[in-house]
């Protein structure tokens, strides 16, 4: 769903609840249609998303029922809005004046002042570190004793860390690893490397808040840190990380965590897997590393 309004049945006050960092928020925008119905507006649900929405009278356990928007006189494609430290926001990077209709029959307009930008990082230099996983015994399966049992663990990893310096970001299979560093990872060539990938981006910017926008593989985000400070919540199937009132004016890193699925290796280790390796969708599942990152700016208005 992208901006779409989704009607429900229920009476009371619609919550929404954050399976993945346990918050509970009360709905920005809805509207009550006295008929046991409430209408409320979805803002870019992206494919593989969910949204869980609770409608309840009974709100002893949850956040206290406030004031809420009820229409915004623009293109739901062009704003959110959004409740920070409990304050109801109108958050947007399209320039101009909402007339914004509250709840409790008051009528605003919100200056959103200037259009937000694009910046992508994606050709700065990055460093980048790897560590690559790979057996401990490479040969276990020829490691047994003269009962036939075998003598190490077959799932025994070493983990081994080299560090590529600054680049821009790529697929991994594109690095230009040297022979020596494809010897220390026990590799031939770096589509055949899985394990995770530390990348450090350093980037002038104006101080506004922004989305990172990432793009990559078959692989997962699973660490962002923004100026010394860990983001929490990092959802996977969006590739999109609010970084609200993380970023400042001037010089600022991001250090970005991605770990790979093990697929890459395995077809390597594995007389199984080595006639193509695994699928997934009919699609080889071998496409690991960090891609693209842009940070798209935005301004939060309290209404």
């Amino acid at each position: 769903l992208t901006d779409e309004v989704v009607t429900l049945t229920g009476t009371g006050t619609p919550y929404f609840l954050d399976a993945l960092t346990g918050d509970i928020e009360q709905a920005g925008e809805y509207v009550d249609n006295g008929d046991g119905t409430i209408s409320i507006v979805l803002h870019r649900l992206n494919a593989g998303c969910c949204k869980i929405v609770v409608i309840t009278k009974n709100t002893t356990k949850f956040p206290a029922p406030d004031v809420y928007v009820v229409s915004v006189n623009a293109d739901r494609a062009d704003y959110d809005i959004v409740r920070v430290d409990g304050k109801l926001m109108l958050r947007s990077a399209v320039a101009g004046d909402y007339a914004v209709t509250l709840s409790d029959g008051r009528e605003k307009t919100v200056t959103i002042s200037e259009n937000g930008k694009t910046v992508d990082l994606s050709n700065n230099d990055t460093h980048l570190v790897i560590d690559s996983y790979g057996p401990t015994y490479p040969n276990a399966s020829d490691m047994i004793d003269d009962r036939g049992i075998q003598t190490v663990d077959p799932s025994a990893t070493t983990i081994t860390k080299v560090d590529f310096g600054g680049m821009p970001l790529t697929n991994w299979e594109a690095i230009s690893a040297t022979p020596g560093q494809l010897s220390k990872m026990g590799v031939a060539s770096m589509k055949d490397v899985s394990g995770k990938g530390y990348y450090t981006l350093t980037f002038d910017w104006n101080g506004s808040d922004a989305y990172l926008m990432l793009g990559y593989g078959n692989d997962q985000v699973t660490g962002v840190t923004v100026n010394g400070t860990e983001v929490t919540a990092i959802d996977n199937m969006t590739d999109k990380i609010d970084l609200g009132g993380m970023l400042k004016a001037g010089k600022n890193t991001i250090e970005i965590e991605l770990s790979s699925t093990l697929a890459g290796r395995a077809t390597v280790e594995s007389d199984v897997l080595s006639d193509g390796g695994l699928n997934f969708g009919g699609t080889t599942y071998k496409d690991n590393g960090l891609s693209s990152a842009k940070l798209v700016s935005y301004e939060d208005v309290s209404i």
